[in-house]
Order: C-alpha cells, then structure tokens, then sequence
C-alpha cells in the first residue's frame, strides 16, 4: 500500500469532506466518508442545489407510473434494504418509494442534518496556500465561500438537459416544448395531459416510458377522449421482457450474473479463462450464438415479431452498456392498438404549429401536435470547474479545449473516478503545491446496477483519500485511460464515446476496485465445492452480495495491524505462507477445470435440444 499520502495526513489541508449531490450516489458516498472511514475526516457535509434529496428520485422529478428500470432486488443501498412493505410491491419500485427510501436512509444513518439542499455549487479552485479547495456558489440566504479537504462530485451523468433545439428554434413553435426531466411539475404535466396530441422525440427509458403512461390515460380524466402519442426516434432501442425465455426466468438472473459477463469481451481480462472465453475465435462464435439466441427470445417474448419498428437493427451485445430498458406494461398493446405511433427518424426542426421530421429514407413529413416532448438524455456537465482547474485536474488531453463545460464530450479519471492530475504529487513551475488525492468522483460511470457500483466506489475513494490504495505510476494511468476509453467506444459504440460505460461488465469492474483496495468481497468463500462454484458462478449479483465491504476493509486493517506488530518473519510464518499459497493456487485450478467443464456443458444444452432440459437458468442456488 502507498503510504506518503499517510504520512502527511495530518498536515494536509483540512479533514472536512463536501459531497456534491445528495442521489443516490452522493447519499452512499457521504454514508462511507461518516462511518467506514475510521474517523479519518472531522466532518462530512453534502451540499444539493435542489429543494429536496433524491437527486433523479426527489419529490419534483418523479410522476405517477414511473419506476425504476432495474428490479426491486438490483436497485437497492447493500447495507440497507428496502423495508417489507416496499419488498412486496411489484418485480420493480415506484418512484414514490424509492423517493422515501432514499430519505429513511438518509434518517438512518444521519446524513439528514448534514445535507443542504438549495445550495448550488458555482466555483470550485485549489488554494495551494491552505492546501485546500475553495467552493463559492448560492445558497438559499445568498452567496457562500467555504474551504474544504475533500471533495466528491456526486452530481451524476443526469443533471444537465441534452436537446436537439435551441432557444431560437424553440420560440418559433407555437405550441409547447417540454424536457421529460420536467415532468416532476404537476402543472407542466397538466399541460401535457390536457392536450389533444403529443410528439415525443427518443427511445430511451423516458420516452418509451411516457408514449405509454400517456397513451393510457393514466393522468387523464375517463370523460376525456385518447390522446394521440407520436413516438419518434432514429432506431428502436433493444426492449426487455421483465422475464425471458418466453416469460419463465427474471431476466436479472441471467444478465446480472457473473457467467454472462464472461461472454463479453472486457477492456482487462481478470483471468485466462475470461481471455479465452472473450477473445479466441471458438469463444467469440460461442458468443454471437448465445446473443442471438437473447435476440430472438427478447422478440418473440415481447410478442414483436409483426412490429419492425420496434425490433431493434443493431447488435444486443452493442446496447449493453445501458441502451436496453425494461419494456414497460401495455407498450406493445398501444403500439398494437395505435395509440401509439412509432415513427422512425430525427427531429428537422420546427414552425409555427408544426414539427418536421426527416425520415428513415431521408423522406419529409410534417407531424401537428400541441406538445413536444424531448426525451433526448443529458449532458455530461461540469459547470463549476473554471478553465484553470479542469486543467489542474487534468480532465482533458493537454492540447484539448473545453468550449462547454456543460457538455463534455469526455473526461478523464482513472477507473472512473479520480482526477488523473491529483494522483501523485507535483508541484507547479512555481514550486506551488499542487492537489494530491483529495479529490475524486462518484457516479461519473453507467451500469446495469448502480448501487452496487455506487457502494463499492465510495469506498474506493475512501481508502485512497486515506493513502490505502496504491496507484501505477503516470504513463500507466494515462495509458489504461485511453485504453479503456478505446475499449468503451469500440463495444458501446455511439453509447461508448463519453467514456463513461461498463453496462453489465459491472462484476468485473468492481472486482478491479476491489482489487486495487485489496479485498475479495462478492465472491464465495472456501475452497470450489460443486455448490459454492454454482452460486459462484449462477447466482444474480444483488447489491447485497456487497453488503461486507465495510467489514471487510476493517478487518483488512486489522490484519494489516496485526502483522506489524507481531513481525511475523520467521520460518513458521514463511512455511504457513507457503501453505497457503499451495491451498490458493489450487483453489484456482479448481476452479479453471470446473468453470471449463461447466461451460462446455451449458452450451451442449443450448445448441443441442435434446440436452436442454439439463441446462436450467432458473435455477436458485
């Protein structure tokens, strides 16, 4: 482990930490930096420019029949579980209760008093003569300027509105133009429910999500008659069956296991057998098979087979870094029925009261409708660092430009987290020192389960703002960046280019930073019995798998402490090591036979029929 950032804790600036943000990945930050860090920091503070915490989940950004995209079980704090009422309310959360489930556990573990909502973040410089961040921005009672030791950027990849129409463009329409981000505000929704005909521009979560809540009539009064829903994108995005396999297995049990993620290639394998499973030829047809077979049974589960609007052109393997959404109930039966027309194109602009549309086929149509409703996504924004500091940080090439620090194409952090000009320590050309490990950022990556990513980076950044965790040295780090990004951009593709994706690669991920902090938590323990190496291997990996990361750094600590004090150095200690990396070492071959063996097996029973009744998903282990 690194030890000079310890060495000079104490005179390092300050031990106040500020989080910035208060969702759920500001929340799970400020709760490490409290209580997992061994006392390391004198106060934790999370500033929220909102009226209220919730982040994407607060009380003014949800809406009646939305809910979360992932199930109940995948989208949940690991040390703190959903209460039983909410447990046994569905496969997925309403917005409701996710919003008072983020506040009890806000309650819980005393993070309410700490929180300042109305407080919005403006500027945020290094004093290098305190050796401290200096952060000014608004608050409810005016403008502020505090100093602290730490920071945590928390503000996610969903708080800056991404649309395809500028101002300009905007007031030469007649009719309304909304942000589905907008659609917390009950008198905005009234507008929209109150109209005879609405376009909704984007295939994501949102947009498939409103085309149907809408073409329900789910906050429209009966005596109104049906609203026409038009539902534009420029290609379908892949659905999902909330069960697969013609609706008998949750889909979360097969993609949130650790044996799919080693059909798909990774920017660094962890092991030989993900290598050759990823990346040889015999591994890669594998790969494509099992894929179309997902391709084919998403279709026919989803009843979409009459449907070529909504039967998605590109690759599923292309869309896995989140590009996939639980299709929501009556979708298809709205499009079926009409309700609900899909067109297939992009935004051309707008005129007085009508939209053009340029089509599939390059063709021009012109669409009436009183409310346009862009669920076009967000940027990735930073707005409060000044030019001086996004170069300090090092967020950008050298000889790039930042001409919007509300869009950033993309930003450069190692592992998706840390500044990679605050992970070693320089000084300036006036011999000024420089930030060094006090810094990071929490919610600047997108998964298929982001508490569990969300958990296991705070700690992450907890140890290395401790000095716990070591770090290559400079050309590595920036090498492994633009490796990774590469690796992004050539799996996700468009998705890819912020860099910012690792979609259901989030076991190998996490094991990555859990690695460098030196723990094995999420694995089964002991030595490869048949159903150890199962639940391995099979079982789905909930946010609770993850629920010992805390222990597991203290009694890493502990152990740490242990050995120092005893200088265990002699020959017993040398021969018990010896012994137990005898034991490991087979434990691994083990476990490479067995995983082989388990692997030829499962493909046997999905490319020959006769063999399928023995390879059984849905099996609980």
């Amino acid at each position: 482990m690194a030890s000079d950032h310890v060495d000079i804790a104490a005179g390092w600036g300050k031990r106040d930490a500020l989080v910035i943000g208060a969702g759920l990945h500001g929340l799970t930050t400020a709760k490490v930096l409290l209580h997992d860090s061994n006392g390391f920091f004198d106060s934790v503070t999370i500033f929220e420019k909102n009226t209220t915490i919730g982040g994407v989940w607060a009380e003014n950004q949800i809406y009646e029949g939305l809910t979360t995209n992932s199930p109940l079980l995948t989208y949940e704090f690991p040390e703190f579980p959903y209460p039983p009422d909410i447990r046994a309310s569905g496969v997925h959360v309403s917005a409701q209760n996710v919003n008072r489930y983020f506040h009890s556990f806000a309650d819980h573990f005393d993070l309410t008093k700490r929180i300042r909502c109305q407080t919005q973040v403006d500027d945020i410089s290094w004093n290098a003569a305190t050796l401290t961040w200096t952060v000014r921005g608004v608050a409810a009672k005016g403008t502020f300027e505090r100093q602290f030791g730490y920071i945590v950027v928390c503000t996610g990849l969903y708080n800056t509105k991404l649309t395809p129409l500028d101002d300009a463009q905007i007031s030469q329409y007649d009719g309304i133009v909304y942000h589905s981000a907008d659609m917390g505000e009950a008198k905005l929704r009234s507008n929209v429910v109150n109209a005879d005909s609405v376009m909704i521009v984007g295939a994501g979560k949102s947009g498939v999500d409103l085309a149907t809540q809408l073409a329900l009539g789910t906050w429209r009064t009966k005596d109104r008659k049906p609203m026409q829903v038009n539902l534009l994108y420029r290609r379908p995005h892949w659905l999902v069956p909330r069960k697969i396999f013609r609706g008998t297995v949750p889909f979360e049990k097969v993609f949130f296991s650790r044996f799919i993620s080693m059909w798909m290639p990774y920017a660094r394998h962890p092991d030989n057998v993900h290598r050759l499973i990823a990346d040889s030829a015999i591994g890669k047809w594998c790969t494509r098979n099992i894929f179309r077979i997902l391709e084919d049974d998403f279709v026919k589960t989803l009843k979409h087979q009459k449907f070529r609007e909504l039967q998605a052109k590109h690759p599923l393997s292309e869309s896995l870094s989140g590009g996939i959404h639980v299709e929501p109930p009556g979708f298809t039966e709205c499009v079926k029925s009409g309700r609900i027309k899909i067109i297939e194109g992009c935004l051309d602009g707008v005129q007085d009261g009508q939209i053009y549309v340029k089509g599939r086929n390059e063709e021009k149509m012109n669409i009436d409708a009183d409310i346009l409703l862009l669920a076009t996504g967000f940027k990735l924004a930073l707005p409060f660092f000044t030019d001086d500091t996004i170069k300090t940080l090092r967020l950008v090439l050298p000889d790039a430009t930042v001409e919007d620090k509300t869009s950033f194409d993309y930003i450069r952090l190692h592992r998706l987290i840390a500044p990679t000009g605050t992970i070693h320590r320089r000084k300036d050309v006036s011999g000024k020192q420089m930030p060094y490990r006090n810094i990071a950022f929490n919610g600047f990556n997108y998964s298929l389960t982001v508490p569990i990513v969300a958990h296991v980076t705070a700690h992450w950044i907890s140890d290395y703002f401790m000095g716990k965790i070591d770090v290559p040295d400079q050309q590595t780090v920036e090498s492994g960046i633009d490796e990774f990004h590469a690796w992004q951009g050539k799996s996700y593709a468009s998705n890819g280019k912020k860099g910012v994706h690792i979609g259901t690669h989030t076991t190998l991920f996490t094991d990555e930073l859990l690695g460098d902090m030196g723990l094995h938590s999420g694995h089964v323990e002991g030595l490869p019995t048949p159903v150890r190496f199962m639940k391995e291997w099979l079982r789905p990996m909930y946010p609770r798998v993850y629920a010992s990361v805390a222990k597991d750094r203290r009694a890493r600590d502990e152990a740490s402490i242990n050995a120092a004090q005893t200088k265990l150095i002699g020959d017993k200690g040398s021969s018990e090591g010896s012994i137990t990396e005898v034991i490991n070492g087979f434990s691994s071959l083990v476990r490479t036979a067995v995983l082989a063996l388990f692997c030829t097996y499962v493909l046997l029973g999905m490319f020959f029929p006769g063999l399928a009744q023995y390879t059984d998903f849905s099996v609980q282990v």
